[in-house]
């Protein structure tokens, strides 16, 4: 059976936190880059709940796992290379946009 797939949004509306996209996006930046060497959930930007949540999402290969990882490889990321990922993916979207439409009108 597939496990569900979960998006950024929902894992941090699962940790009760502002889960739209500049949130998210500031969060990270806000707590971030973690020491190589520090686990995620042992960050001090999370509350007994949500480190306990996180632990157990990647040790019991949870349905979470995949976005929990995610989280964690964003997070431990120097800030250099979080801007041209992101600059990267605004680009990739733009030219889907215009593959998209150019599709559209032929």
């Amino acid at each position: 059976m597939d496990q569900p797939v979960h998006h950024f949004s929902e894992l941090f509306e699962q940790l009760g936190l502002r889960s739209d996209a500049e949130s998210i996006e500031r969060f990270i930046q806000r707590h971030s880059p973690l020491p190589k060497e520090m686990p995620l959930a042992d960050a001090p930007c999370w509350n007994e709940g949500q480190a306990d949540f996180l632990k157990e999402a990647v040790q019991e290969d949870a349905d979470w796992a995949e976005v929990v990882d995610h989280l964690d490889a964003s997070m431990h990321k120097p800030v250099q290379q979080r801007s041209l990922q992101r600059r990267l993916w605004a680009a990739l979207s733009h030219l889907s946009a215009i593959q998209h439409a150019q599709e559209f009108a032929d």
